[in-house]
């Protein structure tokens, strides 16, 4: 019979260099390359569009309802223009100043004309008052007491064939930014300028 030696099966190079690899510490590759690109540029666009949202204002307005006033002003020879009555409640009076533009739509015609708060605010006047005045029909227009204010229309059209005719208004009050209409950016943000 013969003999086996009692000689190790690895060799001491090999154990040492496994301790060594053991001793370290090997963190799991969870993400791919390219993944972790695409998460990156992920993060750079939604640092680019929250910049450019803080960076956009949007406009605000005041909705007001009128009519078109009955006279037209001339201009020069052949052209007139219009002007119109817009009822704000008294509450949104502080937040208009002549020279605001105005943009409104005439009836249910569709059609827009433009113009600019020529006259500010009047005294404050009851819905009966208002009626009587201005010719106004029916309670849609006026509900409450308002304050009169005057526009001039830059669109020349005859004041005659539009006399009395429905106004529905925006005025342009100011701005906010974008990311301010996002819940609760906006009370961190302001109410704009």
């Amino acid at each position: 019979m013969s003999t086996v030696t009692a000689r190790p099966i690895f060799r001491d190079r090999a154990v040492e260099a496994h301790r060594r690899g053991a001793e370290r510490d090997v963190l799991p590759r969870l993400v791919s390359g390219p993944i972790l690109a695409c998460c990156w540029a992920l993060v750079a666009v939604l640092a680019v569009a929250a910049a450019i949202a803080w960076s956009v204002h949007v406009p605000t307005y005041v909705a007001a309802p009128g009519v078109i006033a009955a006279t037209g002003a001339r201009l020069h020879a052949g052209s007139e223009t219009s002007s119109a009555v817009l009822f704000v409640p008294p509450d949104r009076e502080a937040q208009l100043h002549p020279g605001q533009r105005v943009r409104g739509q005439l009836g249910s015609s569709g059609r827009f004309v433009q113009g600019a708060i020529a006259i500010g605010s009047h005294p404050l006047l009851g819905p009966d008052v208002v009626r009587t005045r201005y010719g106004l029909s029916g309670t849609d227009v006026v509900e409450e007491p308002v304050r009169v204010v005057t526009v001039r229309l830059r669109t020349a059209m005859p004041a005659s064939a539009y006399a009395g005719t429905r106004f529905d208004a925006r005025i342009e009050v100011g701005s906010r930014r974008l990311l301010a209409f996002l819940p609760g950016l906006g009370n961190l943000l302001g109410s704009g300028s």
